[in-house]
């Protein structure tokens, strides 16, 4: 089947590009290419006899970014955080003296000492398990579930979504003449 789809550059007031927008209204997709990052998203159930541009400009901003988000894919991993967080973790044990001083030391110092290069959980486990196996049987017990992770949003997103988005939704608001 082949669908006609709208193309939209959008660009700040100065000028300047930020991304293409591609929507397909039929399908329901979205496609974006900006220098934030590419992202798509397919919303297939969006209401009867509703138009996406429609859906796209009712819909809450935090839902939109979500869904660019969805699974994972736009997720970033805080390697510093979560030494910071298993570092808290080693001096709440030995505050508690569940490890003794000189383990203590030992192990916040293997945590600093850390390759910092890592960007997923798997790739910071697989360095801690390989560099700090003690410290994480220590402190617990070898659960991965355990440590204390940090992962949000993918800054990319984050500021795609503050820098771009307005942009694209005021280009469909001045199509519409109207304000969601």
């Amino acid at each position: 089947m082949k669908t006609m789809v709208e193309k939209y550059v959008v660009c700040n007031p100065e000028g300047r590009w930020l991304a293409n927008i591609v929507l397909d209204d039929v399908a329901g997709d979205i496609y974006i290419q900006s220098d934030y990052g590419d992202y798509s998203y397919w919303w297939s159930h969006r209401g009867v006899g509703v138009a996406l541009k429609e859906f796209l400009r009712s819909s809450n901003l935090s839902y939109i970014q979500d869904k660019f988000g969805y699974g994972g894919k736009n997720e970033y991993f805080y390697f510093d955080k979560t030494c910071k967080n298993i570092q808290a973790d080693i001096i709440k044990k030995r505050r508690m003296h569940i490890i003794d001083k000189s383990n203590a030391r030992r192990f916040y110092q293997e945590i600093q000492d850390l390759d910092s290069d890592c960007t997923t959980t798997s790739e910071a486990f697989t360095n801690m398990t390989l560099f700090a196996p003690e410290t994480l049987a220590t402190i617990y017990g070898n659960d991965p579930f355990l440590i204390p992770w940090v992962v949000d949003t993918h800054p990319h997103l984050v500021a795609f979504m503050v820098e771009v988005w307005p942009h694209f939704m005021s280009l469909l608001d001045k199509e519409t003449n109207s304000p969601p």
